[in-house]
């Protein structure tokens, strides 16, 4: 299996020749330079890396091993003894869990690693793990004195690997070629897919990441800011130093409106004051500034991020429709409440299975697979903001065009399934006005396609509706996502300020930590409850109330109608049996569980609507 794992490819382009370096009690740094909350037993890593001192070594981070080594000292049983070569399943334990959270840290260091490879020694035992998007997989084990052979082999063997065959991404490349790995990848090169008959490849240089899903098995989602764009790597050199120009030319522009907009702000409708003057000596923030003052500094910071693009790559279920189609549908609907997105540079990039994962033919007894094949995909798409950035007017704008975007997916036959804090967004049309958009439709079920869908219940566990908070899942419902609304406005208006920062404060822990049982009983008992709000968000109280009772009393009402006990009721432990329902004639529609049924309980319509026609600025 390690031979499989370790020599599939042709020994090309090593990174320089290896060391192992103990650690001791050192604990490595994160990406941002920040101490971590653990460290392998010791490291391999390129040669290059200064680890001459103490100190030098102090200052490695995860993004710098290439593979994590964990021991542990003395065996207490004969269970590392080999029993065979057949392939087992077992439950990892306390050692194995250890170097598996290494492999975790290095694969959410930096969004580069496909997989990471790790030796675990048991006293004179030794296994090596594969830690993979898809599945772990352990080696028989080695002992390191009888089979010193196999041992040396293996050690021997790891300097002649490329980086490629070490988990790194060869989509995510340098044109200079590292010698170590890097650190960041600013200034990377990003491969993506070129619809054209050659087959080749088109290309974006990297800025920053901007977001990297923490997870071994998973989809390991990674965000990142694209610089430029370019159609062949010559271009690329020349590209790089235009772009530094034109970055430059995009900062001063963000600093001129900035500088333009401390003059007085006008509104159609509403005389304003002269802006006060400006305080050299004290920055203005979203935190100290006025009312006024943060909506320049919001429209400035939009302004840097003008005409920009994101990559997003992640590892999904060969089986799964992508977003790619999703959007696609969207767009061939007329919903143009999603995210632009550039088809013909998005797509899959590799089947992650392929190579030696494939050849090892992972099969249970009755022949099927023992995981889920995956694909890296990458999604090329519009830079847009975080509707939490938003409040007063221009927030109520942008919740009430989500809520009609959850029925136009409806109609289409789509549904979205994660509607989160993270993926509701906003854009400005040409008069500046702002545009609530949805994104992320990773998890998004197309309901006339015959497709795969997920083996577990969908969406953020914070804004789950109540019904999905159950051992048995039902199937996801379009009811489900309009929920989802009311609990995304509510913990907005209490944990986000103005410009999107959060309160240091946790007060709605106990929404996503606990059992599925106990998140399920402080949701139902939060339907009930007192809400907190952020003063700054005082002006959406009203309609969050009227919100959080039109939705209780629906659920109340499937209650009754599911002839539920009356323990059951006040815990929360109630099951709600849709066919019943339906047979006696109680619908989303006739419970307002619909668009047209929030938007009456909010009561922002009116509002929102003299906005749009420019009729109120964003003071109301």
């Amino acid at each position: 299996m390690a031979n499989h794992i370790l020599e599939h490819a042709a020994k090309v382009d090593p990174p320089s020749p290896m060391k192992w370096v103990p650690l001791g009690t050192t604990y490595l740094l994160t990406t941002a330079g920040e101490k971590s909350q653990h460290g392998p037993d010791a490291i391999i890593v390129p040669k290059s890396l200064p680890t001459r001192s103490e100190e030098m070594i102090k200052e490695i981070r995860w993004t710098d091993p290439l593979l994590p080594v964990k021991f542990k000292i003395q065996s207490d049983s004969a269970s590392c003894e080999p029993e065979g070569v057949e392939i087992v399943q077992k439950e990892l334990i306390k050692d194995e869990l250890q170097l598996a959270s290494y492999a975790l840290e290095m694969l959410s260091a930096l969004g580069n690693r496909l997989f990471v490879l790790g030796l675990l020694f048991d006293g004179y035992w030794g296994r090596i793990w594969y830690f993979s998007r898809s599945v772990v997989i352990s080696s028989t084990s080695f002992h390191i004195e009888s089979q010193f052979t196999t041992f040396a082999s293996i050690i021997a063997a790891l300097p002649r690997l490329s980086f490629e065959q070490l988990g790194f991404d060869p989509n995510i490349f340098s044109l200079t070629p590292p010698t170590c790995p890097p650190r960041s990848l600013t200034g990377w090169i990003l491969r993506l897919p070129k619809e054209n008959p050659s087959g080749a490849y088109s290309y974006a240089s990297i800025r920053r990441i901007i977001h990297i899903q923490r997870c071994i098995i998973g989809r390991a989602t990674v965000v990142g800011q694209i610089e430029a764009f370019f159609e062949k790597i010559e271009d690329i050199k020349k590209g790089e130093d235009s772009g530094k120009g034109e970055d430059n030319e995009k900062d001063e522009r963000a600093k001129r409106l900035y500088r333009r907009s401390l003059q007085p702000h006008d509104s159609p409708s509403v005389k304003k004051s002269p802006a006060p003057a400006l305080d050299t000596n004290k920055p203005i923030t979203f935190e100290n500034g006025t009312e006024e003052e943060c909506y320049r500094l919001l429209r400035a910071t939009e302004e840097k991020y003008k005409d920009s693009w994101v990559f997003k790559l992640s590892s999904q279920v060969t089986t799964r429709r992508s977003e790619l189609h999703i959007l696609e549908k969207a767009r061939s609907a007329g919903i143009d409440r999603v995210p632009a997105f550039r088809s013909s540079m998005s797509g899959v990039l590799a089947r992650l299975s392929d190579g030696s994962l494939d050849a090892l033919n992972l099969i249970d007894s009755s022949g099927g697979p023992l995981y889920e094949h995956r694909d890296l995909r990458v999604l090329v798409s519009e830079y847009i903001h975080h509707v939490y950035r938003l409040w007063g007017v221009e927030l109520k704008k942008a919740l009430h065009d989500v809520i009609y975007v959850i029925r136009d997916l409806d109609k289409a036959k789509m549904l979205h399934r994660d509607i989160s804090i993270n993926n509701l967004a906003y854009r400005r049309d040409p008069h500046g006005r702002v545009e609530g958009i949805i994104y992320d439709f990773d998890l998004a079920l197309d309901m006339e396609a015959d497709t795969a869908s997920s083996k577990h219940r969908t969406g953020t566990t914070a804004f789950l509706a109540i019904h999905l908070l159950r051992n048995t899942i039902p199937p996801h419902r379009l009811s489900f996502d309009y929920e989802s609304i009311l609990y995304v406005i509510w913990w907005l208006v209490t944990y986000h300020m103005r410009g999107g920062a959060t309160i240091t404060e946790d007060p709605m822990e106990e929404w996503y930590l606990g059992s599925v049982k106990t998140i399920r009983g402080a949701k139902w008992d939060a339907l009930s409850g007192r809400i907190s709000i952020l003063p700054h968000h005082k002006d959406l109280y009203e309609g969050l109330r009227r919100l959080r009772k039109h939705v209780r009393n629906a659920l109340n009402r499937m209650i009754d109608e599911c002839d539920t006990p009356a323990l059951g009721r006040h815990t929360g432990e109630f099951t709600i049996d849709y066919e019943l329902l339906s047979r006696r004639g109680v619908t989303a529609e006739s419970l307002g569980l619909t668009a047209d049924g929030f938007s009456a309980a909010l009561g922002w319509r009116d509002e929102v609507e003299r906005y749009e026609r420019g009729e109120i600025g964003t003071q109301g």
